[in-house]
């Protein structure tokens, strides 16, 4: 071998060498943060980032792979490939996927990645995620909403501090709300709207944050329409009213238009009955009762107004009781009988606890029928009812003028009757003479005349021409025979 070939051999080992040992130093750099280049300037340690879509900034050899793993440091987030010359430091930026609004404020990222195939050790940075500023809403009303007052709580969410502002399509602030600020993430303000107001609304709801506008949002809604004040009311028969009749009328006030039902406590129309509309806003509807009916009624009278209930009342009354009465007797004076003195007692029968009204006119004036009869006042002085004691007797004194008289008699269960049905049929009538009583006279002296003779009725100051003929009365029914004398039953 010569020299020469051994020298190149020689020059050979130390290069050889030198690439090994320069290729140990290129695949054991990545060990090495710094033999890297690996640096972190953003987000920087604890700092606290303005956005919750992070972007990792820094340097690192050209040639390297930047891998930003989460706070395992395994599970990859983003990463980047960094050109440039091998080995130089080269800028590189990695955007982080957006976190989401309900992830934690404090964050952990660990960076790191590959250079020369090999792992670049990891480079831990904490760092905080902004808070989420609450989203700007309208939650109530609803968009479309139909509503059921005119009274309207707007509430909806916003940034804490911030005013929010309803307004209408003109810009006007709605009636009764206010300057709204929002407090842990809510606000609420209330308006009423008129009662002339469009049913069809429309708002713009505003956030002011910091003096400007931060938020915006419209929502249409419908307002109920107005209904009329309601005067509803029973005005008859009124709370615990005493009836005189099983024909009750019913009456009361109301919203015009609408209709009015009289029920009993089954929810059943009280018979004879009907929907009665008010008009001029009054309604009126009359019902009969049946003769077994209960003498206790009570009656839920409701007003229906646009198809729904507007109004209600409950009245309680009493029906008289349905006793159907027959004719009384007059079994004193009897009939063509003479009667001495200026005073007569009338006797009779009737139903225990009736009532007696009695009738008595001069014979003379049956037969004056006319248009120009007249009823008779009460007596001037205190009059007593005619009643019929527990045996069915009554009787009654009156004073009279001396005359031919026809009295009937009849009999009601209630003291001062209105209604015809309340009066049962007149008694036959009884005629009798009534004759003053002989006067003493002195010997020589003249028989004087008799006194208060004709018509008129002395003790009681009543022309007995004053009494409606006794056939017209008949024919009203008997219910003229209310205007004559009643006194209690006075038994001898």
């Amino acid at each position: 071998m010569s020299r020469h070939l051994s020298w190149r051999k020689a020059l050979a080992v130390p290069a050889a060498i030198a690439l090994a040992l320069g290729g140990a130093v290129l695949t054991a750099a990545p060990a090495s943060a710094a033999e890297a280049g690996l640096t972190v300037t953003a987000p920087a340690q604890n700092s606290t980032v303005d956005s919750r879509t992070v972007t990792v900034t820094g340097s690192v050899f050209g040639g390297s792979t930047v891998i930003v793993y989460a706070a395992d440091g395994t599970t990859p987030l983003a990463r980047t490939n960094v050109g440039g010359s091998f080995g130089q430091p080269i800028d590189y930026s990695v955007q982080l996927p957006t976190y989401a609004d309900d992830a934690t404020v404090a964050q952990n990222i660990k960076v790191g990645g590959l250079f020369g195939g090999s792992g670049i050790p990891q480079v831990p940075v904490d760092f905080s995620l902004p808070a989420v500023a609450p989203v700007f809403s309208v939650t109530s009303p609803t968009e479309g909403q139909e509503l059921g007052s005119r009274t309207v709580t707007f509430t909806g969410t916003g940034t804490d501090g911030s005013t929010v502002n309803v307004l209408d399509t003109n810009g006007d602030r709605v009636p009764g709300t206010t300057a709204a600020v929002v407090t842990g993430g809510q606000w609420t303000t209330t308006g009423t709207y008129a009662d002339d107001a469009a049913v069809a609304q429309t708002v713009n709801v505003n956030q002011l944050t910091g003096g400007a506008g931060r938020g915006e949002e419209t929502v249409n809604f419908t307002l109920p329409t107005t209904v009329p004040a309601q005067t509803f009311a029973v005005t008859s028969p009124t709370e615990g009213q005493q009836l005189g009749s099983r024909t009750v009328t019913f009456t009361g006030t109301g919203t015009d238009g609408s209709t009015v039902n009289v029920l009993d406590t089954n929810g059943d129309r009280v018979p004879g009955t009907t929907a009665a509309v008010v008009t001029g806003g009054q309604w009126t509807t009359t019902g009969t009762y049946a003769d077994d009916a209960a003498v206790a009624q009570t009656v839920n009278v409701n007003q229906v107004t646009g198809g729904a209930g507007r109004g209600e009342q409950t009245v309680n009354f009493t029906l008289p009781v349905n006793t159907v009465l027959g004719a009384p007797s007059i079994t004193s004076p009897t009939e063509g009988q003479t009667v001495v003195g200026d005073r007569v007692t009338f006797t009779g029968t009737g139903e225990p606890g009736a009532y007696i009204g009695l009738l008595t006119v001069p014979t003379a004036a049956l037969d004056e029928v006319s248009a120009n009869a007249r009823a008779a006042a009460e007596p001037a002085d205190p009059a007593d009812d005619i009643l019929v004691d527990e045996n069915g007797q009554w009787s009654v004194t009156l004073a009279f003028a001396p005359n031919a008289y026809t009295t009937v008699a009849i009999q009601s269960t209630v003291p001062a009757p209105t209604e015809v049905d309340q009066i049962s049929a007149p008694s036959e009538p009884v005629s009798f003479t009534l004759a003053a009583a002989p006067a003493a006279v002195a010997p020589g002296a003249a028989t004087p005349p008799a006194a208060n003779a004709g018509n008129s009725l002395a003790s009681t100051g009543v022309d007995g021409t004053a009494f409606i003929g006794l056939s017209a009365l008949l024919m009203l029914g008997g219910a003229a025979l209310l205007v004559v004398r009643k006194r209690r039953a006075q038994l001898s």
